[in-house]
């Protein structure tokens, strides 16, 4: 279970901050891990899925 809160933006003076929550799983797999994630985005109501294979570098 998560809560995150973030931006993107090219300057400092457009940034709008987007809060969300969220639940995910890992799984470390034979083949390597396995992330799951659900998050909902709580100022444009919107769910989105996440699905990661393998390892970040």
């Amino acid at each position: 279970v998560f809560f995150d809160i973030g931006t993107a933006t090219d300057t400092w003076h457009e940034r709008v901050f987007q809060p969300g929550v969220g639940v995910g799983a890992r799984w470390r797999s034979p083949v390597g891990p396995v992330n799951v994630d659900v998050a909902y985005g709580l100022k444009n109501k919107s769910i989105k899925p996440y699905l990661t294979l393998g390892i970040a570098f």
